[in-house]
């Protein structure tokens, strides 16, 4: 906003008000242990204006809380919390961020009754004027002329952020000052210093650079990597883009590139997906034309990338229990091409019968459960929604002033709790990920970095695991960083166990273990082939489907349609008659 950030005054009151309901919102939500939406799905959500913008706001605002509550009461300036201010007047506390801004009534931030201003917009405006692009009192004239302020409805909270933003501005030489006063007292020379000196203040200030990547989508038009980097589009980037050393189809790009609006994104030919997120299927290897199983599949960039290695001949089978993240999905797998692999349905993955018909053909399983997210909580902005909530509660007003340490103290128990209450249903759904009868492979993977969801997980689940003839093989043996030794495994299997450091390894924290089991599946066909010879001794042939069938009474003889197919049958059955994957090779 201001003049660093080059938005007319309209917009940028729009930005102001969708940073703070989205501020609001996450400290909501934290605050009653809810976990509740991420700053990127938030400030990423269809139908937000000047999203960037939005996303900075949002971040550097939590990011400066404790000192801004700090100033703030330093500067007498009266404040309520959001719920008490009504942020989002007449929606319910869940609901998303208006677009037009935060909501509230004009006459909340009236100067003449001076009237305490909603928590969430004095965190950020107190930013814009102290640490930020600074405040235009120009402002004032919201919704004149302006094409951000067009409806009635954005026109007012438009006119009640200009009504804030007017108050805060005349408070600034008061605000400031204040600012000295509080670096003074805490003997510190700067706000940075101030912050990093509080509890997850050196968390909250860590924000690695990490590549971009973007998977080659093949499903696309045949698209390769070669065509990708062979093309002016990708060129034009001016940007070197290199082929990931891991996994298969993915483009390593520089930190900080931008390919939200690339064509080749928009069209299909290009899927952003982080590169931890690629591991999983990475260690699976399915097959062309192969079936497997994606247990726990919204938002659907595992189980594209799933399809993308069966083809088009392939299928996926997935499963997720919410309505809106199927749908989600589908459409997701439409866009990727993939609509014709991807069976999409709406199941409780722990309620599933394996041993259903429809899965005899299921070779290769992904599960990829809920889990805690500790591995991705730096892009997902979590640390810094725990630093803003540490100061706020430390604040008050609710109950008796209490020390960020504590808030923080109180947070771990929070977490801990809840990886606890996730490790039983991870070690379920795993049993039954496991249960598949023709299934050969099987990948466990979380998006955590705790052993209690990931090596532990594993380990209680190993002795059943061996019961069905699996055995943990070497995930994607190339990556060099492995399990952890002495969080149940041993360590010849922990070493087998894949591990993604998120300081360390260029992207998100990640666990993949793989489960192997070969010869169960030489075993299935064997007994299909004893079964087709007994067939032909008897004088008819086995359908793909394993049904019996006569030949046509034409000249003794079947049909060419029918000779066709069998030798479609039969060449699909020699090819998969090899174990996927170089381990078995």
């Amino acid at each position: 906003m201001g003049g660093r950030r080059g938005l007319p005054p309209g917009l940028s009151r729009v930005v102001r008000g969708q940073a703070a309901s989205i501020v609001a919102r996450l400290l909501r939500a934290d605050g009653e242990r809810r976990g509740g939406a991420s700053i990127k799905t938030l400030t990423l959500a269809p139908g937000l204006a000047a999203k960037k913008a939005t996303h900075a706001v949002v971040c550097e605002t939590l990011k400066h809380v404790p000192i801004l509550e700090a100033v703030l009461e330093e500067a007498g300036v009266a404040i309520v919390d959001d719920d008490r201010a009504e942020l989002g007047a007449g929606r319910s506390s869940d609901a998303s961020p208006s677009p037009s801004g935060s909501g509230f009534s004009a006459d909340d931030v009236d100067a003449s009754a001076a009237p305490p201003l909603a928590r969430s917009v004095a965190y950020v405006l107190a930013y814009e004027c102290l640490f930020g692009a600074g405040l235009e009192t120009a402002d004032a004239s919201a919704g004149r002329g302006d094409p951000a302020a067009s409806s009635s409805r954005t026109a007012s909270s438009s006119s009640s952020i200009a009504s804030a933003t007017a108050r805060v501005e005349s408070l600034a030489p008061s605000l400031r000052d204040s600012l000295r006063r509080v670096l003074r007292r805490e003997k510190r020379a700067t706000a940075e210093a101030f912050l990093r000196a509080r509890p997850g203040g050196a968390d909250a200030f860590a924000a690695p650079a990490r590549s971009r990547h973007a998977r080659v989508n093949p499903l696309r038009d045949g698209f390769t990597v070669e065509r990708a980097l062979a093309s002016n589009a990708l060129k034009r980037l001016g940007c070197e883009i290199t082929p990931d050393p891991h996994v298969p189809n993915l483009l390593t790009f520089p930190p900080g590139t931008d390919l939200h609006a690339h064509a080749f994104v928009a069209d299909g030919r290009l899927v952003l997906q982080g590169k931890a997120s690629c591991l999983p299927c990475a260690a699976l290897e399915p097959e062309p034309g192969w079936e497997v199983v994606d247990c726990c599949a919204a938002p659907g960039n595992k189980t594209t990338q799933l399809a993308a290695c069966v083809g088009l001949e392939g299928v996926v089978h997935a499963f997720d229990a919410d309505a809106k993240r199927l749908a989600r999905l589908e459409a997701f797998a439409r866009r990727a091409g993939a609509g014709a692999v991807v069976r999409a349905r709406r199941a409780d993955f722990l309620a599933l019968d394996a041993s259903a018909p429809e899965f005899r053909k299921v070779r290769a399983v992904l599960l990829d459960p809920s889990c805690s997210g500790s591995g991705t909580s730096a892009t997902r902005g979590d640390g810094l929604v725990r630093f803003a909530r540490a100061a706020f509660e430390a604040a008050g007003p609710r109950g008796a002033p209490k020390s960020e340490g504590d808030a923080f103290v109180k947070d771990e128990d929070a977490t801990r709790s809840r990886v606890e209450r996730l490790a039983e249903f991870q070690r379920k759904a795993l049993r039954v990920a496991l249960s598949f009868p023709a299934a050969e492979r099987v990948v466990y993977s979380t998006c955590s970095v705790h052993a209690e969801e990931n090596e532990r997980v594993v380990a209680a689940v190993m002795p059943a695991a061996r019961e069905l003839g699996y055995e943990l093989a070497a995930a994607i043996p190339s990556w060099p960083r492995r399990g952890w030794e002495g969080e149940g495994l041993e360590r010849e299997d922990a070493a087998k166990v894949v591990r993604a450091d998120p300081a360390e390894d260029d992207c998100e924290g990640f666990f993949v273990a793989l489960f192997s089991r070969p010869t169960r599946v030489r075993e299935l066909e064997r007994a299909e082939e004893e079964e087709r010879e007994e067939a032909r001794r008897k004088g008819g042939t086995l359908s793909p489907g394993g049904a019996r069938k006569r030949p046509r009474e034409e000249g003794g003889k079947a049909s060419r349609g029918d000779d066709v197919r069998a030798v479609k049958f039969t060449a699909k059955k020699k090819r998969g008659k090899r174990p996927g994957g170089p381990l078995f090779r």
